[in-house]
């Protein structure tokens, strides 16, 4: 049983804790200073770009790996899908900067940390920038340039490029894989770890007898040979099916490996 000493003292205590409760707290800065100068001015690479677009038609190429045309094109393309409306806190950033970085991520691999130095844009934006903005190039450009034949007469049309240019009859595609270098999730231990002593998800594709894109996939671990990841893929199970519609006259095996 609590004595009136006990039962004061506890009173007291609840006092103080609701008085330390009602007290301001202490408001964080949401950005660093530096970063919150970003949209008042051009900076780094982004004036760089400007003046290479103007000057040095073959430095843009090195700086993003395609051509003032080429960046002009996707822009437009891609532009509805990732502009950001300004807010009373701050001016979004651009699509023009958006592709900008994603572009040059996926050109030199650099970190996040390292891009947003060159950008003056956080580093946890700049994942979210590179993530949206890939969704947005693979929804824009996917019926264009990564579409798979449907009809005979397209498979046909393949074939004959590849028996007229180079001399490969009954082709109706070359397939190949391509590590992509990755850091490992935590406790996945060697489940993405490859022959090459990386750790990689495997990128499998197809392509025409002009270099063009008909299939692609992308996930695989890395452990996997490449038998095993076109074993494995919806390719083969729709070959197996026979979904893709393929020539009769032009058998399955003859996918140049």
């Amino acid at each position: 049983m609590l004595t009136k000493e006990k039962r004061a003292a506890l009173a007291m205590c609840a006092i103080l804790c609701a008085e330390r409760s009602k007290k301001k707290k202490r408001l964080r800065v949401w950005t660093r200073k530096w970063l919150g100068k970003h949209g008042q001015y051009e900076y780094g690479l982004s004036i760089l770009q400007r003046e290479l677009e103007v000057d040095d038609m073959r430095g843009f190429r090195d700086l993003l790996r395609m051509s003032v045309e080429d960046f002009n094109y996707l822009l437009e393309r891609v532009s509805p899908a990732i502009i950001k409306k300004d807010t009373h806190l701050r001016k979004a950033i651009s699509p023009r900067e958006r592709l900008s970085v994603t572009l040059r991520f996926l050109a030199t691999g650099e970190t996040f940390n390292s891009l947003s130095f060159q950008y003056r844009i956080g580093s946890t934006t700049l994942s979210r920038i590179v993530m949206e903005t890939c969704t947005a190039l693979t929804c824009a450009l996917h019926e264009d340039y990564l579409k798979t034949p449907s009809t005979e007469s397209e498979w046909k049309a393949i074939a004959r490029d590849f028996a007229n240019k180079w001399q490969f009859p009954h082709c109706l595609g070359a397939i190949d894989g391509k590590h992509i270098f990755i850091q490992p999730s935590p406790k996945s231990g060697s489940m993405y770890f490859n022959y090459k002593s990386r750790f990689s998800i495997i990128l499998m594709a197809v392509v025409d007898a002009n270099y063009k894109f008909v299939y692609a996939s992308a996930g695989t671990q890395g452990r996997v040979s490449d038998a095993g990841v076109f074993a494995h893929s919806d390719l083969k199970e729709a070959m197996d099916t026979g979904t893709l519609t393929f020539p009769l006259l032009i058998p399955c095996q003859a996918l140049m490996l």
